[in-house]
């Protein structure tokens, strides 16, 4: 299942949501509604203007309809929440976890797809959790990644009262001083597993002209943070991709005109924003080249006082 939602920009400041928001709206939706935007704005913990952007996405989608009492899912959207693959629940407070509240999720036969649980850990505090523990389940018994083969005991018999775990299965639990950050960081982080999911069956992660923007977010994610978190954007060439701002994701249907540009004539475009949130920076797009053909391309927005992309437009006029 992709979340797919479009940030559009209209001249005002980007939206502040990430795809953990896109999915507690279906949540949401589905237990509560008949929902108000207001109401939902203040589950989700954004701006009612954020909130718009991920409803008006979802209703383009079908996935849900409005009544006069509020917005409901449609039969759709309830299979798309089913079809992402988390089951969810908070759990009490445990020796193996490090905050007084914990939320955990439950992703199917992914173990493979788990190192040390440091990835999951990272993802979860970026999203505001204190931590995060990972957990295999291997010949039916839950073990840390690192001890998978020790044939030590259970660690956690006790999560049986809340998921039904098989071997192959993965469990992330959130932990933070709040049940809502803790719910955050891990779906945040089981999110992420999924996305790693789908891009190892495509070609493991390589940009291709058909890549989407789960399997370009990793490459994004690391130049976002190399450069200091200035506005990115990457897009293949069939399909649009993903934007990041702040170290959010904010768009995973990321396209733009100087990307198609850039893409069209095979080399760097670079000039200053004439509209959008960015108005009046300099933006560079630069095609990633692959035989001579743009498969893919990256844009950045200059908001560094450095000026860095003002020199790159000057390099490559």
């Amino acid at each position: 299942m992709v979340l797919n939602y479009r940030a559009e920009s209209r001249g005002g400041p980007a939206p502040k949501f990430t795809l953990y928001h896109v999915w507690k709206a279906y949540t949401v939706i589905v237990n509560r509604g008949p929902i108000g935007r207001k109401a939902l704005a203040n589950e989700l913990g954004i701006g009612e203007g954020s909130t718009r952007t991920i409803l008006d996405a979802m209703l383009a989608d079908d996935c849900i309809e409005n009544t006069r009492r509020g917005t409901i899912i449609t039969e759709k959207g309830r299979e798309k929440l089913e079809s992402i693959g988390l089951e969810v629940n908070d759990i009490p407070s445990t020796p193996l976890t490090v905050s007084t509240c914990n939320f955990a999720v439950m992703i199917r036969r992914m173990a493979d797809k788990i190192v040390l649980g440091c990835e999951q850990r990272d993802m979860a505090v970026r999203a505001g959790a204190a931590g995060a523990t990972t957990l295999v389940c291997v010949n039916g018994k839950l073990k840390f990644p690192e001890n998978r083969g020790d044939g030590s005991e259970d660690l956690l018999g006790s999560l049986r009262r809340y998921f039904h775990y098989k071997d192959g299965d993965v469990i992330i639990i959130g932990s933070a001083t709040t049940f809502f950050v803790a719910e955050r960081g891990a779906v945040t982080a089981g999110l992420h597993l999924i996305s790693k999911d789908k891009r190892a069956g495509s070609g493991q992660g390589a940009i291709r002209c058909d890549s989407d923007a789960y399997q370009l977010l990793p490459i994004a994610m690391a130049l976002h943070e190399m450069l200091g978190r200035i506005p990115i954007g990457i897009r293949s060439r069939n399909r649009p991709g993903v934007r990041l701002i702040d170290g959010a994701v904010v768009d995973v249907d990321y396209t733009c005109k100087i990307a198609e540009e850039a893409l069209r004539d095979q080399k760097r475009v670079a000039y200053t924003s004439a509209s959008g949130p960015f108005m009046d920076m300099p933006m560079v797009a630069q095609p990633v080249l692959d035989n001579d053909t743009a498969v893919a391309v990256i844009v950045m927005a200059d908001i560094s006082a450095s000026g860095v992309f003002e020199r790159l437009r000057r390099k490559g006029s």
